[in-house]
């Protein structure tokens, strides 16, 4: 897999397959509202037993050599890193985030959105992209969080590149990376919202492509 690339203001991006290189064309993304902030370091806290939550340098990860955090399980139960706050209406989102195994072995970890709708999901040594839709809760309006936990031990693993995104319906995949110099949090602690506007084509001349 290649390494994501940022494009700048106004900049055109395209797409390639990440396996073969193969180009796809130009790419355009829809308007898209994250909550989650601190991207790279997927800044979060300790719910219950605390995990080690490490601020690793060098390491290899879908940026290039970058900081990321490492997550390392407590071993007691309910050791859990949450993504998010309490704070803001409960409707459904996207969670997602890159996750690695810091040893050679693969195993689960389990993700839950919003305090009900738990998964587990196995993660490698190889990034792998972990992408979560849901949280929608009726009987409470003041939830948009994601809890993570290990359920392996106290097997590390990183994570990189996490993001929240309000979704329409419960299958809608993420979009691309958000800089995190765009996540702040509000004086109450809460989360602020913010919004990548709609990606905008317009053909000025066609003699590029005649």
């Amino acid at each position: 897999a290649g390494i994501i690339q940022t494009a700048a203001v106004d900049e055109p991006r395209f797409n390639y397959d990440p396996e073969t290189g193969e180009f796809l064309g130009l790419f355009l993304e829809k308007e898209s509202t994250t909550y989650a902030w601190g991207t790279d370091l997927a800044q979060g806290g300790n719910i219950g037993s605390s995990m080690v939550a490490d601020i690793v340098s060098g390491v290899s990860t879908p940026a290039g050599i970058t900081d990321c955090r490492r997550l390392t399980p407590n071993p007691n139960s309910n050791s859990v890193w949450r993504i998010g706050s309490a704070g803001y209406d409960s409707n459904a989102f996207t969670f997602s985030a890159w996750f690695k195994t810091v040893g050679p072995d693969s195993f689960n970890i389990l993700i839950e959105l919003n305090d009900r709708f738990a998964k587990q999901f196995t993660i490698t040594p190889e990034w792998t992209r972990i992408v979560y839709s849901g949280g929608y809760r009726n009987d409470t309006t003041t939830y948009k969080f994601v809890d993570i936990a290990g359920i392996s031990g106290t097997l590390p693993f990183y994570i990189w590149g996490s993001q929240m995104e309000l979704c329409e319906d419960f299958d809608q995949p993420p979009t691309t990376d958000i800089p995190p110099s765009s996540y702040i949090r509000n004086s109450n602690n809460s989360l602020s919202t913010v919004t990548r506007e709609a990606d905008a084509f317009s053909l000025t001349t066609s003699s590029d492509f005649d």
